[in-house]
């Protein structure tokens, strides 16, 4: 797969004709979890977005959870360096967790990120699920872990 981000890359900065053509063709990018974005996916997002600037990315720095594949949360905090006129929104009102959880989300952390201010407050009145959780303090392989969460998430089971 990289391989073909490497040739697309590589069409998009060595051909200005066929970048031009793809970018009046697509002229508003949207990436989603930009975050988890590598950085030959995200030049190739602002090659794309090089004519136009139309190009909104959605994502959280300090949610970046796939570093073992590549992935650089960098992107998103140097997304504003990029693109001048970016406008920020930070969404903090949470729909779906309990009060309690989102107290945990904001005092600890199990890899704080540069720049991430992220803090969330409840927007349900009423708290209608319980969860159980267990804070481990010192996690040696924080990659394994996040890929154990995200395969049980899958299953339903987190």
């Amino acid at each position: 797969m990289m391989t073909c981000w490497f040739f697309l890359k590589n069409l998009l900065s060595k051909h200005e004709d066929v970048r031009a053509s793809l970018s009046a063709k697509y002229k508003y990018i949207m990436v989603d979890e930009y975050q988890d974005t590598n950085k030959l996916q995200a030049h190739i997002a602002c090659l794309l977005a090089a004519d136009h600037a139309n190009i909104m990315v959605v994502g959280d720095d300090a949610q970046s959870i796939y570093s073992f594949r590549g992935a650089n949360f960098k992107n998103i905090i140097d997304f504003p360096k990029i693109f001048k006129n970016t406008k920020i929104i930070t969404l903090e009102e949470n729909y779906r967790s309990t009060q309690p959880i989102l107290n945990l989300t904001n005092a600890v952390s199990l890899k704080p990120k540069k720049n991430s201010k992220n803090t969330f407050i409840l927007r349900r009145k009423k708290e209608t699920r319980r969860f159980f959780w267990i804070v481990l303090m010192k996690i040696r392989n924080r990659d394994l872990l996040r890929i154990k969460i995200l395969e049980l998430r899958e299953e339903g089971i987190a």
